[in-house]
C-alpha cells in the first residue's frame, strides 16, 4: 500500500511539473513544434511535442529523438493540446512516450489509437470528442486514464484496461455510446464519478477485484443487463446505476456495507436482488419503488427477518432466503 500510495504521489508531482510544457523555448523539426525542458535537465537532451505546425496533415510519425545543432533529443512527452482541434487521422508515436496531456488530442478524426509501450498517462481531456475514434490498443504500462479523457467518443467500441491500471478519472468515458464492455484491471483502486455514465451500449463489466468504492453516477444510464458487485466493494454511491433500464438481475456481495440514495433508482425492470450480506447493508433508498414491488429480494436464509425490518430493505414487497 505505502509503495501504491508513493507511485501516485510521484505521478501527481509529474503532471503538475509537466503543466508548463507549452511555455517552453522551442524549435522546429519536419511537421512539429518541439519544447525544450528546463536547463537543469537540458543535458540530459530532452525535447517535448508541442504542436502541429500543419493542422492540415492527417499523418504523422513522432521519433524517438529529434535534433537540434547537432544535439539529439529524446522524445516523451505530449504536451498540453499539442494536436487539439487539428485534422489528424493517424498518428505513430515512439514507444518511449510516457505521458500524454491534456487535451492533446482533442477534437481530431482519429480512427484508432495505439498506446505506445511505455505510455502511464493519458491526461485530462485528452480525446475527448473525438467522435470518429473506434479502438484504444493499450500497453501494460498503462497507469492513469484522466478525468472526460474520453468524453463524447461516441463511437469507441474498445478499450482494455491494464492489469496495473490503477486510476479511471471523473467522466474518463462518458457518452462513449458504442463502448459495449470492460474488463477493469486488477489494480484498479480509483474509478471517478461518473466515469462510465451515458454508455448506452455498454452490457458486461467485470469489476476490479481491488475496487472498494462505486462512485457517484458511475453507471448511470448504461445499457447493462446484470451487475456482480463483489470483492472488496463497501459502498454503491449516490445514482450509481440510476436509469439502467435494461437491468434485470443485481448480486450485491458480502462486504458491501452502503448503498446511497437512488444508487439502482430509475430502473423498472429489475427482476431479482441478490445481496449476500448475512447483516443489511445501510440502504438509504437504492432502489426504486418499480424494483421493490415487482423485484425478489433473495438473502442468506438466516437473515430474511433483519432484512424485513431493515430501513431500505423493508420496502421490498418479497424477500427470500436464499436457495443453497
Amino acid at each position: 500500500m505505502k509503495r501504491l500510495i508513493f507511485a501516485i504521489m510521484a505521478l501527481m508531482w509529474s503532471i503538475t511539473a509537466l503543466a508548463q510544457y507549452s511555455t517552453l523555448p522551442h524549435f522546429t523539426a519536419g511537421p512539429i513544434q518541439y519544447g525544450l525542458k528546463s536547463a537543469d535537465v537540458l543535458s540530459m537532451g530532452e525535447a517535448v511535442v508541442q504542436r502541429l505546425v500543419d493542422p492540415n496533415l492527417t499523418t504523422v510519425e513522432i521519433p524517438y529523438n529529434v535534433s537540434r545543432s547537432k544535439v539529439n533529443f529524446k522524445v516523451e512527452i505530449i504536451a498540453e493540446g499539442a494536436f487539439a482541434g487539428t485534422r489528424l487521422q493517424e498518428i505513430r508515436l515512439n514507444d518511449d512516450i510516457k505521458y500524454i496531456l491534456s487535451q492533446a488530442f482533442e477534437r481530431t478524426p482519429l480512427k484508432r489509437f495505439r498506446c505506445p509501450a511505455k505510455l502511464r498517462l493519458i491526461g485530462q481531456s485528452a480525446f475527448m470528442w473525438c467522435d470518429q475514434l473506434e479502438e484504444v490498443t493499450t500497453d501494460e504500462n498503462l497507469k492513469e486514464v484522466g478525468h472526460a479523457a474520453f468524453w463524447g467518443c461516441t463511437n469507441l467500441r474498445h478499450f482494455r484496461t491494464p492489469r496495473d491500471m490503477h486510476t479511471i478519472g471523473n467522466n474518463a468515458f462518458k457518452g462513449c455510446l458504442s463502448l459495449d464492455s470492460i474488463v477493469m484491471g486488477y489494480d484498479l483502486i480509483n474509478l471517478g464519478d461518473g466515469a462510465f455514465s451515458g454508455c448506452v451500449g455498454l452490457h458486461h463489466v467485470t469489476l476490479a477485484p481491488n475496487l472498494r468504492q462505486i462512485p457517484f453516477e458511475c453507471f448511470r444510464n448504461t445499457g447493462l443487463n446484470e451487475i456482480t458487485i463483489g470483492g472488496r466493494v463497501e459502498t454503491i454511491g449516490q445514482s450509481a446505476f440510476y436509469g439502467c433500464d435494461n437491468l434485470k438481475r443485481v448480486v450485491l456481495g458480502a462486504n458491501v456495507k452502503q448503498l446511497d440514495y437512488d444508487a439502482f433508482g430509475g430502473t423498472s425492470n429489475v427482476e431479482t436482488v441478490i445481496c449476500l450480506a448475512t447483516r443489511p447493508p445501510q440502504n438509504n433508498n437504492a432502489f426504486g419503488y418499480a424494483t421493490c414491488q415487482q423485484g425478489v429480494l433473495a438473502v442468506p436464509a438466516a437473515a430474511v427477518g433483519a432484512y424485513r425490518q431493515a430501513p431500505g430493505w423493508n420496502r421490498f414487497k418479497r424477500i427470500v432466503a436464499l436457495k443453497q
